[in-house]
């Protein structure tokens, strides 16, 4: 088997999870972040993936920009301003297993509110 290099394998990984995200609206993340901690690291898996969901929640805005209502989309901007400088600090001031034991449950609830009360 040809040696792979971790770069390459993470690219190949992010290319199966955004697809999944795109085919059943989410999920990249689920798929994603615990196969390339591994390889890269926490911080390399946190920069991989948020520039992905940049590049894909942009992509996303423009192709469905004409059935947006930014009145309603507002909200979500001023939210996400003032929450995202807290989501950069957490993992230099919250232990490592803590955040991922809460992260966890995060994830097992979206999971169930989006596949059993959507």
């Amino acid at each position: 088997m040809p040696d792979i290099s971790p770069i390459a394998l993470a690219a190949i990984i992010m290319f199966f999870a955004t697809l999944i995200q795109a085919i059943v609206g989410f999920g990249s993340g689920l798929i994603a972040v615990p196969l390339i901690i591994p390889l890269l690291g926490m911080g390399s898996t946190q920069a991989i993936i948020a520039v992905t969901g940049l590049v894909t929640g942009m992509s996303m805005i423009w192709r469905y920009r004409s059935y947006m209502e930014f009145k309603h989309v507002w909200r979500i901007i001023i939210a996400s301003i003032v929450t995202i400088p807290f989501g950069v600090r957490i993992p230099d001031v919250v232990p490592r297993d803590a955040a991922l034991f809460v992260l966890g449950i995060i994830i097992h609830a979206h999971i169930f509110f989006a596949l059993v009360l959507a």
